[in-house]
């Protein structure tokens, strides 16, 4: 590649050297940046609340849980629950995430109900 008022090959890779420094140059702030951004988020304490808090599992509500098994009532939940379990087997071609969804709402049926009020309250 030429460049326009740089006639040696010397001359042409400084250049070329000069211009990829200078296109650096921002790109190592942004990096600095972004460590001491994080160095300081790690030493307040902070990081590991906020890992806990996406880790955090999702807590299946009752009606999704009769949504899922398609029932009004807990007595058809569980009929329907060995209908849909056989149905979702994956050695039979089924899907194992819904099998596992279907699981998951049966354990939450079955279940007693608690609320967070109720374990807070207790404290």
């Amino acid at each position: 590649l030429t460049v326009p008022g740089v006639a040696g090959k010397a001359e042409r890779m400084a250049w070329w050297a000069r211009l990829v420094v200078q296109a650096m140059i921002p790109v190592g702030r942004a990096v600095a940046q972004a460590w001491q951004e994080a160095l300081a988020r790690a030493r307040s304490g902070n990081l590991a609340n906020e890992a806990a808090k996406s880790m955090r599992k999702r807590v299946m509500s009752t009606e999704e849980a009769m949504q899922i098994l398609e029932a009004t009532e807990p007595k058809a939940a569980e009929a329907n629950f060995q209908r849909m379990f056989e149905a979702n087997d994956p050695a039979k071609g089924g899907s194992f995430y819904l099998q596992s969804k279907i699981v998951a709402a049966r354990d939450r049926l079955a279940a007693p109900r608690t609320t967070s009020q109720s374990s807070s309250s207790s404290s």
